[in-house]
């Protein structure tokens, strides 16, 4: 799953069978097997006794093993290198059930490990039921030159609470974003007013002052997104949160929660990914969700290229410019 091929909202699966007419195979990884090892055994199986053309396989845990765990994803991109096959580019998606809200520590380690500092996207939603509407949709981006020169986009809806006013304005003051408050009145109704400062010259946001947001906005609403990436693209992590018990409190230990997580790193054209990087990947889903990646049947897709050229894949290979979402992550057009 890509954060440059994926739909801002909908399901995954849907767009994958919607898109996708390629021979399909199912592979048994070792009991040692890692990331590494289960995505060339499946590029083995995609390119078949002919040794045909692999580009993009979706890699899929065909039965997972836990009861709270929902899917595990993976999608990788490949290319050749002296006749041999490297990965160049990889999404995991992990999508489970949680007994309660996951730790600071786990969302910090998850920051400061897979995600950056240079783009900053937080979506709060105004309740936990599927289809809630946007409380607020904040984004911080600072390009690597000169560095201390942020860009700021706000979007708040025109009538707030003053409940939501006061978490609105947190959300801000987390991400250490300048806003004016100038309550206005139209038609007889009071207006938020809130105004962000589109250029700031600031200091990046620290993964700290990233979790704090996320989580101030989920105890609020039970209901939000965070999408934290390097620029230039070369890893980005994208973490969403729903609260599943309506009637319990957001941030309630008791309550269950809806938690999708995607690390993606080899983003940037010509970055290669070293095998450390799905070391890395794979011992934080063991560590923190117990994954098994060996002794494991997954499922293979080959795309081969039957992508849909409006979903290209570079910024500097294809001269295409980025298009952010703030639900899934970049796109390509």
């Amino acid at each position: 799953m890509v954060t440059s091929s994926l739909a801002k909202k909908g399901n995954f699966s849907d767009w994958r069978r919607s898109y996708s007419q390629m021979d399909s195979a199912e592979i048994q990884s070792g009991p040692a097997a890692g990331i590494t090892e289960v995505l060339l055994q499946a590029a083995s199986a995609a390119a078949g006794p002919k040794h045909d053309p692999v580009g993009v396989l979706d890699v899929n845990l065909s039965k997972p093993g836990a009861q709270t765990l929902e899917s595990l994803e993976m999608e990788a991109s490949f290319a050749y290198d002296a006749a041999r096959r490297v990965v160049e580019r990889l999404d995991v998606r992990l999508r489970t059930e949680l007994a309660g809200p996951p730790s600071g520590e786990l969302l910090q380690a998850a920051l400061e490990r897979f995600g950056g500092t240079a783009f900053t996207s937080l979506t709060v939603f105004r309740g936990s039921e599927p289809g809630a509407e946007e409380l607020s949709d904040i984004t911080v981006s600072l390009p690597a030159r000169p560095g201390f020169v942020a860009h700021n986009s706000a979007l708040f809806p025109a009538v707030l609470t003053q409940e939501e006013l006061a978490a609105c304005r947190q959300l801000l003051e987390c991400l250490r974003v300048k806003y004016r408050a100038h309550p206005e009145i139209h038609a007889g109704r009071q207006h938020t007013g809130l105004r962000v400062s589109s250029w700031q010259v600031r200091a990046r946001p620290k993964p700290s002052a990233q979790r704090d947001g996320f989580l101030r906005g989920f105890r609020h609403a039970g209901h939000a997104v965070l999408y934290t990436a390097t620029l230039p693209l070369a890893h980005s992590l994208r973490i969403e949160q729903r609260a599943l018990d309506t009637r319990s409190a957001p941030g309630a230990a008791s309550s269950r929660i809806a938690f999708d997580m995607t690390l993606s790193v080899g983003l940037a054209g010509g970055r290669r990914i070293e095998p450390a990087d799905m070391l890395a990947m794979q011992q934080f889903l063991e560590q923190h969700f117990a994954v098994r990646i060996g002794s494991q049947k997954w499922e293979v897709t080959n795309l081969a290229g039957s992508r849909p050229s409006a979903l290209g894949r570079g910024v500097v290979r294809d001269r295409k410019k980025p298009q952010w979402s703030v639900n899934w992550g970049v796109r390509w057009r």
